[in-house]
């Protein structure tokens, strides 16, 4: 889920949505990366097409991945995607819907299977962990919640880059579903070229 806004709150009810603006914005940026290499680096490579083997191979090779980015930039911005934690239903329903029918899911997990409720601190600080303070800059850091179900699969429900924000939406979450928060650090290296 993209940058959520929590549309509704009560003390059984919480529904996250993703925020429109953000959507829109990374898929369009995704389809003018796919498009770009989509077709620039392919005509480019075809251009220079002299019966050898490596231009075909990195035509095709740019031809795919920019097919893939222009598809999936598609995907971000037709999709919304809704997060609905019900304690009355006793489920997480997570919604993808979009004005294209085909594009339409629902996946349901039960309280049942949900093992705990996981806060993530994803930093490029190696030496940091979840307790100790932010060093990076603001934009590497971010906070994460993700419910861990019985099979050990991850569901992100929740993304910000403050920590109390995180812990707070966790927290509720937790009385709801009344399921023990866990905290967790994720070390990402750092870009090589800044």
């Amino acid at each position: 889920m993209m940058a959520p806004i929590v549309k509704k709150e009560t003390e059984d009810t919480i529904v996250l949505v993703d925020s429109t603006v953000d959507r829109v914005f990374v898929g369009l940026f995704e389809i003018a990366v796919g498009s770009f290499s989509a077709l620039m680096i392919s005509s480019l490579t075809f251009a220079e097409l002299n019966g050898g083997l490596l231009p075909l191979i990195v035509m095709v090779v740019s031809g795919l991945f920019g097919a893939y980015l222009l598809l999936w930039g598609l995907r971000i911005t037709l999709v919304e995607e809704t997060v609905i934690i019900d304690k009355r239903l006793r489920n997480v329903d997570i919604m993808e819907e979009s004005f294209i029918k085909y594009l339409k899911s629902i996946k349901k997990i039960p309280f049942l299977d949900i093992k705990n409720i996981e806060v993530v601190y994803d930093t490029e600080c190696e030496k940091c962990d979840y307790d100790s303070p932010s060093t990076s800059s603001w934009i590497s850091n971010s906070w994460g919640v993700s419910l861990i179900t019985s099979d050990e699969d991850s569901v992100h429900i929740y993304q910000s880059r403050y920590k109390s924000k995180a812990e707070t939406m966790a927290e509720k979450i937790c009385k709801i579903t009344d399921v023990k928060v866990t905290h967790r650090t994720h070390y990402t290296p750092p870009d090589p070229c800044p």
